[in-house]
């Protein structure tokens, strides 16, 4: 949903990476790279940059509880 009145227009949120994934992720990732294994690098990218669907209320919820 989209508040267009606002200004900037407010976008909400549609969906999410967990934070948790994101820093397991970016040590893998980081190996790889220092490895040149650059093939890794994209298949990790691929595998852990999937995005949760999830509306803005339940994004808020996740949030206020710590565990985004």
């Amino acid at each position: 949903e989209v508040d267009m009145s606002a200004t900037p227009p407010v976008y909400d949120t549609i969906a999410y990476i967990p934070n948790s994934v994101i820093i397991n992720a970016k040590s893998q990732i980081k190996a790889a790279f220092a490895d040149s294994n650059y093939v890794e690098v994209y298949r990790l990218f691929d595998q852990a940059f999937t995005f949760t669907p999830i509306t803005g209320t339940e994004w808020r919820a996740l949030k206020k509880a710590g565990q985004n």
